[in-house]
């Protein structure tokens, strides 16, 4: 038995094999969907004002929109995308950032996917 200390929707867990490491990650997944898990992690930068994803067989590609990003904001966006990747090692992703630069979103990029958007 491997062991390692992770943690898997908020449970603390110190032994744990490859395998029930990913049943655990699946279970969450299954009771908080991934791509609400990503867009919810990805709204909590300031600047991210919309999020768009969609699974393409094993994978998740992911569309983050912001109006302008500097080189700080994009840390922060790459961070988070970052520790989404360590919570789902066994997914894989696509990230990318658009930036509108005070364009309509649809003019732009034409997405054909699920969005999420913050409340305001």
């Amino acid at each position: 038995m491997t062991i390692s200390a992770i943690d898997v929707s908020g449970i603390l867990a110190s032994q744990l094999s490859d395998n029930a490491r990913a049943f655990a990650q699946a279970s969450f997944a299954l009771a908080q969907p991934v791509p609400a898990l990503l867009a919810n992690r990805l709204l909590s930068t300031p600047e991210v004002e919309s999020v768009y994803i969609k699974k393409i067989d094993n994978a998740f590609h992911v569309w983050t929109i912001v109006d302008t990003a500097d080189d700080a904001v994009l840390e922060v966006i790459f961070e988070g995308e970052k520790s989404l990747m360590e919570r789902f090692p066994s997914m894989d992703f696509d990230f990318n950032v658009v930036e509108r630069r005070g364009q309509n979103l649809r003019s732009v990029i034409t997405l054909s996917c699920q969005g999420w958007t913050k409340g305001h």
